[in-house]
């Protein structure tokens, strides 16, 4: 069972965690609109994106990408979010606080950053390779 009690409190916030807050909520959103319209119609018609752009990949349409877009790059930044503002203790995720001297939400925000730079960088045009 989870022990959710509150961290102590700890001095004011500085203002970069609230810029960091407006940041992921702004990812969420984005996210959560992208995936809910994915989600709403795989063939990615209502974001204008054809079925063409995954060729090449396991999809045959957007239904997986858009739960992936809606759940991980949407629900998770709000739970990082949450867990910013609020401070709570897990038993659980005491070792990844021992690990890295922070609390357990900043390890969520550089996957969450890591996820979304991996996302990008798949956008990118693979170089092309001269033949010799």
């Amino acid at each position: 069972m989870a022990n959710t009690n509150r961290a102590p409190a700890a001095k004011a916030r500085p203002a970069s965690v609230y810029v960091l807050m407006a940041l992921l909520l702004l990812l969420s959103a984005n996210a959560l609109f992208g995936g809910y319209s994915l989600l709403a119609d795989p063939s990615g018609g209502g974001l204008g994106m054809p079925v063409s752009l995954l060729e090449g990949s396991l999809f045959a349409d957007f239904l997986i990408p858009g739960l992936i877009l809606f759940s991980v790059l949407g629900l998770f930044p709000l739970l990082i979010i949450w867990a910013l503002w609020s401070r709570p203790t897990f038993g659980v995720l005491k070792g990844l606080e021992r690990l890295t001297h922070e609390h357990w939400a900043w390890a969520g925000i550089v996957f969450t950053g890591l996820l979304f730079g991996n996302a990008e960088a798949a956008k990118q045009p693979e170089p092309s390779r001269r033949r010799t």
